[in-house]
C-alpha cells in the first residue's frame, strides 16, 4: 500500500492511496480513499458512498510498552486499539490464554490514555476476566468490534450474556461476526446468514437497540492457496487450534463476499419483524453513534 498525504496537491492528510495487486505481482489497482477520524465523516461517508476506512491496531505491541506512543498513533489517524490478539500482550490476557489474570497495570494506564485521546477501547480478542475488568476501568465505553454470542455457540472469542450486559450499562458496543468458527458448531449445523441473525437478536434483547451492529471480520471467498497457507499457519500461532474449526478456506453460507452478505442479512432482518430504526442501527447506525461519542469526547480532551 502506498499512502499519501496529499501535500500540495489539496487534498487532506488524511487522504489515501493504495495500490493493490490484480494478479499476483502485477498489474495494480490503484484505490484512492479516506481515512476517517470523526463521527461526522463517518456518517457522510456511509450517505455519499465515499470509499474511506477507519484506522485501528490489533494489539498495543507497536506502543513498545509506552502509553504516550498513543498520541502520536493518534496523530496518524488510529481511533480503535485492541487490548489483546487472542495471547497475551502488554495489557492483558487473550481469549486463548489458558489463565487470564485480567488487566495490567499497563493495561489500564493505556485505556486512561485512550480515554483522554478519543481511541476506542476495543475488547474483541481479550479473555472474559480482561474484558470485563476493561468495562469496568474504562471511563468511556468500550467496543468488542467483530464477536458473537457465547450463549447460542460457546467459542472462546465469544462474549458471555454477562459481558454483554455489561456493554449495555456503560454504553458499549457490540459489532456481530460472520466468522463461521464463531457463529456455529460446523459438526451441528453449518453457519450461515440466518445462524449470524440469531445471534444479532440475541445481542439486541440483551444490549438493547442501539448498542449492536455487524462487524463481520470475514467475507472473502476463494483466496489464493498461498495466502490461505500463510494464514492459517500464522492463526496457528495465534491461538486457533483445528479443533475450534477456525479456518480461513471456511465460508458463513449467504456471506461468501461483504458485497452479497450484507444485502442477504438485511433481508433477514427485515423478516424477523424488527422496526426499520432497528435494522438501520444494526446496519451501521449504531456504529457511527458510538464513534461519534468516543471519539468526540476525545477531541474536547485534547482541545
Amino acid at each position: 500500500m502506498e499512502a499519501s498525504t496529499g501535500h500540495g496537491s489539496g487534498q487532506r492528510a488524511s487522504d489515501w492511496r493504495a495500490q493493490l495487486p490484480l494478479n499476483g505481482p502485477g498489474p495494480y489497482a490503484v484505490v484512492d480513499g479516506r481515512i476517517l477520524t470523526d463521527g461526522l465523516e463517518v456518517i457522510i461517508a456511509a450517505h455519499c458512498n465515499l470509499r474511506c476506512r477507519a484506522c485501528a491496531y490489533l494489539s498495543p505491541v507497536m506502543l513498545e510498552g509506552n502509553v504516550r506512543n498513543a498520541e502520536t498513533f493518534h496523530g496518524l489517524g488510529i481511533r480503535m486499539i485492541q487490548l489483546t490478539y487472542n495471547d497475551h500482550s502488554y495489557a492483558g490476557d487473550g481469549c486463548m490464554q489458558a489463565i487470564d489474570e485480567g488487566l495490567t497495570f499497563f493495561g489500564r494506564e493505556l485505556i486512561r490514555c485512550m480515554n483522554e485521546l478519543g481511541i476506542i477501547v476495543d475488547l474483541s480478542h481479550c479473555g472474559l476476566r480482561t474484558t470485563m475488568e476493561a468495562i469496568e476501568w474504562s471511563r468511556a465505553p468500550v467496543a468488542v468490534s467483530h464477536s458473537a454470542c457465547a450463549a447460542l455457540h460457546p467459542h472462546p472469542r465469544n462474549k458471555t450474556d454477562d459481558i454483554l450486559r455489561a456493554l449495555s450499562s456503560t454504553g458499549g458496543y457490540l459489532g456481530v461476526c460472520a466468522v463461521p468458527a464463531f457463529l456455529a458448531d460446523r459438526r451441528k449445523r453449518r453457519p450461515s446468514v440466518a445462524v449470524m441473525t440469531e445471534h444479532i437478536l440475541h445481542a439486541l434483547d440483551i444490549c438493547g437497540e442501539a448498542g449492536v451492529g455487524i462487524g463481520s471480520d470475514w467475507g472473502v471467498k476463494g483466496s489464493p492457496v498461498p495466502v490461505l497457507t500463510r494464514l492459517r499457519s500464522e492463526s496457528r500461532s495465534r491461538g486457533f487450534r483445528e479443533r475450534r474449526q477456525f479456518d480461513f478456506a471456511h465460508i458463513t453460507d449467504g456471506f461468501e463476499r461483504w458485497s452479497v452478505g450484507f444485502p442477504r442479512i438485511t433481508r433477514s432482518l427485515v423478516t424477523t419483524g424488527l422496526s426499520d430504526a432497528a435494522i438501520k442501527g444494526v446496519l451501521g447506525g449504531n456504529f457511527c453513534n458510538f464513534y461519534e461519542r468516543v471519539t468526540v469526547a476525545g477531541q474536547h480532551n485534547v482541545g
